[in-house]
């Protein structure tokens, strides 16, 4: 047990301190990292991080884990922070392991920051039994993917202030916005950064939750894995990842899952948006649980491509990301109060969607864009406030047919 501030902001330095083995640990009310280099941390029973406690954890290769016998539990406002190794290459891709044999619990207020690799990709990997996220708290890689100008999807050179691109292109002010990449199933990868115009830190990229759990994954809070935004001319940031592989997926209304670019407060391109990728054999019936993988704004927000007067420099828009599922189970004949929001819709072979009637409200969401689709609504095709729907998708070849049977 570690309390009442017997370390408060302290980084523990001790010679040939690389491991730390204990029958189960809890931190109150303190806050202190472990080393600076490979370290692994084995609780032979249950961990509890209370009362504002902070753990800090960094790992420098993918032989460095926490492992923890029993639960975890993160509550009472406070956090557990891992900072992946390098490498995202085989055997294993990943660069920490966070290992729970039994479950992970976040509190309200409380949360698991995940810090990818700034300058490798690597990330950090969540193996558990189950996963239940509170309202008010969550996992949060906001910013925490690769450094500016780092990363598969930073602005090719020669861009200017352009935004960052992962499961979306970038956005510039010139023709060298930063290109989509990585996998639409299984994403790994964090966001990148995008360009700068001035120096600023603030414009990485979002960073890569990922969660591997043989129960049920309920998300009632939030997890985040957001691009940074740009200061000055800087471009945004690229959303990041998150890769849930679960049982049974569940959550309410309450819960959202967002990888938003980030955007550009002045000259810059705005980040395209990132990559969600939820597999389950299982929905609970009730879910409820909301998505975002919205683009940065920046100049080129107005759309695609125009031209600033003064200077006849093309700009392109930021596009938003992906979400992969692995069935139609969370689609229905109402989409509102934001359940999808900026999202491109991939489910696996699903090229035929057939509904007596489709409203869509406050919800905006992209299908067919992989594998084509014919959406045939017999009845009613309702679009109000807050709706959009496309079919197909912007630089990407696919077969999609509308057929309305009454009014649009």
């Amino acid at each position: 047990t570690v309390k009442n501030r017997l370390f408060h902001r302290t980084r523990l330095v001790i010679p040939g301190f690389s491991s730390w083995a204990v029958g189960s640990l809890t931190v109150s009310n303190c806050s202190f990292q472990v080393a600076d280099s490979a370290f692994t941390l084995t609780v032979t029973n249950s961990m509890t991080i209370a009362k504002n406690g902070i753990l800090r954890v960094w790992m420098t290769d993918r032989s460095s884990m926490v492992y923890v016998g029993g639960t975890v539990l993160l509550t009472n406002n406070s956090s557990l922070h891992i900072y992946s190794g390098v490498t995202n290459g085989a055997g294993p891709n990943y660069g920490g392991l966070l290992g729970i044999t039994n479950d992970l619990v976040i509190g309200p207020g409380s949360w698991l920051y995940p810090y990818a690799n700034s300058t490798n990709g690597g990330t950090v990997l969540c193996r558990l039994r189950h996963l239940s996220i509170a309202s008010g708290g969550g996992i949060n890689a906001f910013g925490l993917g690769f450094s500016p100008g780092a990363g598969p999807g930073a602005a090719r050179p020669g861009g200017w202030s352009a935004g960052a691109g992962y499961g979306g292109v970038g956005g510039s002010a010139g023709d060298k916005s930063g290109p989509a990449y990585g996998s639409v199933s299984d994403p790994v990868q964090p966001g990148s950064g995008s360009t700068q115009g001035n120096v600023s830190t603030y414009t990485r990229g979002g960073g890569s939750v990922r969660v591997n759990a043989t129960g049920t994954v309920t998300v009632n809070g939030t997890i985040v894995a957001d691009g940074g935004s740009g200061y000055g001319h800087d471009g945004g940031g690229s959303g990041g990842a998150v890769r849930i592989q679960c049982g049974t997926f569940a959550g309410t209304s309450t819960g959202l899952i967002r990888v938003n670019g980030g955007s550009s407060i002045s000259l810059g391109g705005g980040g395209g948006g990132g990559r969600i990728a939820v597999s389950y054999a299982t929905l609970a019936g009730s879910t409820a649980v909301r998505f975002q993988a919205s683009p940065g704004v920046g100049i080129t927000d107005n759309g695609v491509p125009t031209y600033i007067a003064t200077n006849d420099v093309p700009q392109y828009r930021p596009q938003m990301g992906t979400l992969w599922l692995s069935d139609t189970g969370l689609l229905s004949n109402v989409l509102t109060d934001w359940r999808f929001k900026d999202v491109r819709i991939i489910v696996p072979n699903f090229t035929s969607w057939i509904l007596d009637s489709l409203t869509i409200n406050n919800c905006s969401l992209a299908l067919g864009e992989r594998y084509g689709l014919t959406l045939t609504v017999s009845g009613d095709l309702n679009i109000g406030a807050g709706g959009a729907l496309s079919l197909g998708f912007e630089g990407q070849s696919s077969n999609v047919t509308l057929n309305v049977g009454d009014d649009v």
